[in-house]
C-alpha cells in the first residue's frame, strides 16, 4: 500500500512539474533593439540601455511597455502583449505521455496568464523626427478654437481577445464607449493641442496690451472621426493596451478670423500599456481614462507634426506674408475744398459699418463713395456688408483694400456727391493733452453718429505704429470712426479700448497718414 501511495505521489509531482502553472518561469528573457541609431531603449521609466539590450519581464502581467528615446525625434512607444503559446505546456506529455497528462494540464493551463508568452525579439520601429522649433521668422499660433466633431457612429472601441486576431484583423469585437467621449471634451483636447504648440515654440508668452495683427496665426481644430483599438492579454485581469486613430480638420485663420487654409490629416498613436500595476510607478496612469488620453495626445501629437511640416504651413506662417509689398494701382480721391469744423456738419459725413448681425463705425472721404473702416469690422462680410448713412440710407459696400498690420480697410458705396471728411495724409505727432472726438455707432445701431469727446492721453507705440491714446468713451460699435480736431480735421481711426473691472477711458487710435500709406490712397493734386 505504501509502495502505491508513493507511486502516485510520483505521478502526481511529474504531472505538476510539467505543467505551465508549476513549471514555466515567472520572468521571460527578451532581446529588445531599435532601428533608431542611438536610441536609448527604456522599460516603463527604467533605461536599460542604446541600440540593443536584453532584459526580462513579467509573464504574469501579459503586457509591457518599451519606450525609445531620442533628442530631436518623438518618443516611440512599443507595447506588447502575450501572444505566443508558450512551449512548456507541453511538457508534461513527455512525462505522462496519455490523454489524461494532456488533459490534466490543459485544465491547470487554461486558466494560467503563463499559458501565453512574449515574442522573444521585439524590433522596435524608427522614432518619427520632432518638427523644428519655431524660428523667429515664423509667426505664433494661436488656438482658437476646438471641438470634437464626432458622431456616435464615429467612435468606435475595436477589442481583440488575442494579439494574433488584431494582426489578422479577424474576431474584432465593436463597441461604443459614450463615457470615453464624455471625459475627453473640448478642455483635455485644447490643454493637450496647447502644451505641444508650447514644446515647439508656437506659443506667445509675452504680454502686451498691443496686438500684433500679422505676428500670429490662428487655428481651429476639429476631431472628426476616431478609432480606438484596446488589446487584452490572455487570462490576465485589467491590463490592456491600447491606441487609437484620429481624423482632424485643421483651419488657419489670421488675426480677423479670415480663413487662410484649410488641412485634414489621418494620424494613429502608437500603442499604450495601462493598468500595470507592478510596473507603473505613477499609480495616476493606472485608469482606463489616462491610458486613452495618452494615446489620443500621442495620435494629436504625430498631426500636429505633419500640420508643421506641411509646405502650405510653413508658407502661410512666414512672418511678412500679410501686405506684402505688390505693386497696387493708387486711388487717388479729391479733397474737399474746405473743412467742415462744426460736428453737425461732419454727423454727416459718419456711417455706420453693418457686418451680417454685428457693426461697426466708418466715415467718408471722397465724394464719390469710398469710405474708411476697420478691417476687424468688415473681416469675413462676404456679400453681407452694409453701409448706413445719416440720413438712415442703406446702401451695399464693397470692400477694396485691407491692411491687416494696421487693421484698416477701404470700402466703396455706388453713390455720388457725398459729404466728405477732410483727412491729414501726412505723419504728425498729435499734442499730448490736445481736445479731440469721435462719431461712431456705440453698442447699437440705433445709436448711430453718436459723438464722443475726451483729450489725446498719450503715444503708444507698438508694433512700428505711434497709437493714440484717448479717454474718449468708447464702446464696441466705435471701432473705425474717425477722430477728428477741434478743426475738424480727422488725424486717427478709432481701434480699441482697454476692457475689465476699474478700467475707464483708455481708447486707442490708429494715426491717419496709415490710411494713405498702406491702402494705396493719395489726393488728387
Amino acid at each position: 500500500m505504501k509502495r502505491i501511495s508513493n507511486l502516485l505521489f510520483i505521478l502526481v509531482f511529474l504531472v505538476a512539474q510539467g505543467c505551465v502553472t508549476f513549471y514555466s518561469r515567472e520572468k521571460q528573457p527578451l532581446i529588445v533593439k531599435t532601428e533608431l541609431p542611438s536610441g536609448d531603449i527604456y522599460q516603463v521609466d527604467q533605461l536599460l540601455g542604446k541600440d540593443e539590450v536584453k532584459t526580462r519581464v513579467l509573464k504574469s502581467d501579459g503586457v509591457t511597455q518599451f519606450i525609445v528615446k531620442k533628442d530631436g525625434y518623438m518618443d516611440r512607444n512599443h507595447s506588447i502583449v502575450t501572444s505566443k503559446k508558450n512551449p512548456v505546456r507541453f511538457g508534461n506529455l513527455i512525462l505522462l505521455p496519455t490523454i489524461l497528462g494532456y488533459a490534466y494540464a490543459h485544465v491547470f493551463d487554461t486558466w494560467s496568464p503563463k499559458k501565453f508568452q512574449f515574442e522573444k525579439m521585439q524590433t522596435i520601429a524608427a522614432n518619427v523626427k520632432s518638427p523644428s522649433q519655431r524660428t523667429e521668422k515664423q509667426k505664433y499660433v494661436f488656438l482658437n478654437k476646438t471641438s470634437l466633431s464626432i458622431q456616435k457612429d464615429d467612435t468606435t472601441d475595436i477589442s481583440y481577445d488575442f494579439y494574433k486576431d488584431y494582426q489578422k484583423k479577424q474576431n474584432p469585437k465593436y463597441t461604443y464607449n459614450e463615457k470615453n467621449k464624455l471625459k475627453f471634451g473640448n478642455t483635455i483636447f485644447s490643454d493637450d493641442l496647447k502644451a505641444l504648440f508650447h514644446k515647439y515654440g508656437y506659443r506667445d508668452t509675452t504680454k502686451t496690451l498691443f496686438p500684433n495683427y500679422t505676428n500670429t496665426v490662428y487655428i481651429n481644430t476639429d476631431i472628426i472621426d476616431l478609432k480606438y483599438t484596446t488589446i487584452y492579454p490572455y487570462q490576465v485581469t485589467g491590463n490592456k493596451m491600447n491606441k487609437v486613430k484620429i481624423v482632424v480638420n485643421y483651419e488657419l485663420l489670421d488675426y480677423y478670423q479670415q480663413s487662410l487654409k484649410k488641412f485634414t490629416f489621418t494620424s494613429e498613436s502608437d500603442f499604450f500599456v495601462f493598468n500595470i500595476n507592478r510596473l507603473t510607478v505613477n499609480k495616476d496612469n493606472d485608469t482606463n481614462q489616462n491610458g486613452y488620453l495618452r494615446s489620443l495626445k500621442n495620435a494629436l501629437e504625430y498631426s500636429l507634426v505633419k500640420l508643421l511640416a506641411d509646405k502650405d504651413f510653413l508658407e502661410i506662417s512666414q512672418l511678412g506674408t500679410e501686405d506684402k509689398a505688390v505693386a497696387i494701382e493708387t486711388i487717388n480721391i479729391v479733397k474737399p475744398a474746405t473743412i467742415q469744423k462744426r460736428l453737425n456738419d461732419l454727423i454727416k459725413s459718419a456711417v455706420t459699418v453693418k457686418n451680417g448681425d454685428s457693426h461697426g463705425s466708418g466715415f467718408i472721404i471722397s465724394q464719390d463713395g469710398y469710405i474708411v473702416s476697420n478691417l476687424h469690422v468688415i473681416a469675413n462680410s462676404d456679400d453681407k456688408l452694409q453701409v448706413i448713412l445719416n440720413n438712415g440710407e442703406k446702401l451695399s459696400a464693397k470692400v477694396i483694400r485691407t491692411s491687416v498690420k494696421s487693421d484698416l480697410a477701404l470700402i466703396k458705396i455706388e453713390k455720388a456727391s457725398l459729404p466728405a471728411m477732410t483727412v491729414l495724409d501726412m505723419e504728425l505727432e498729435s499734442e499730448i493733452g490736445s481736445n479731440v472726438s469721435t462719431i461712431g455707432s456705440p453698442k447699437s445701431v440705433e445709436l448711430g453718429q453718436s459723438v464722443s469727446k475726451g483729450i489725446i492721453s498719450g503715444i503708444r507705440n507698438a508694433n512700428n505704429i505711434n497709437y493714440m491714446q484717448t479717454d474718449m468713451s468708447i464702446n464696441g460699435g466705435n471701432s473705425g470712426g474717425a477722430i477728428l480736431t477741434e478743426d475738424g480735421l480727422v488725424i486717427g481711426i478709432v481701434t480699441a479700448k482697454m476692457v475689465g473691472i476699474g478700467i475707464e477711458g483708455i481708447g486707442f487710435g490708429i494715426p491717419s497718414h496709415l490710411i494713405f500709406k498702406d491702402l494705396g490712397v493719395k489726393y488728387r493734386k
